[in-house]
């Protein structure tokens, strides 16, 4: 008998924060309907938990995007796939808000 399992997990659960940490290669997906493809995962510090996501966008342009952890919605280990809480555009002017916000703030 196979018993039901949670595939989701909020980022902030230990699970989900575990998987954002070794998520290279899984799938990204904006609420906005665009994709892409986690390239590199990107540590503030040597013990710190994942910061930062940089993700190659499919399309014909191929651009890298630099998303916050923050950003994600849910992680799916089983099918290797992210889902952002709102578009791709917006996760990333808000992550360069923040960034900026944080530097000013030295």
């Amino acid at each position: 008998m196979l018993l039901g399992r949670q595939t989701t997990f909020l980022p902030s659960a230990p699970v989900g924060a575990y998987w954002l940490s070794r998520c290279e290669g899984f799938r990204i997906e904006g609420r906005d309907g665009k994709t892409g493809v986690v390239d590199e995962v990107v540590f503030t510090g040597p013990m710190a938990p994942a910061s930062f996501l940089v993700v190659q966008l499919d399309g014909l342009f191929e651009k890298k995007r630099v998303i916050a952890v923050a950003e994600v919605a849910e992680v799916d280990p089983w099918s290797r796939r992210l889902r952002l809480r709102g578009s791709f555009r917006a996760a990333a002017r808000r992550t360069r808000r923040s960034a900026l916000t944080r530097t000013l703030a030295v």
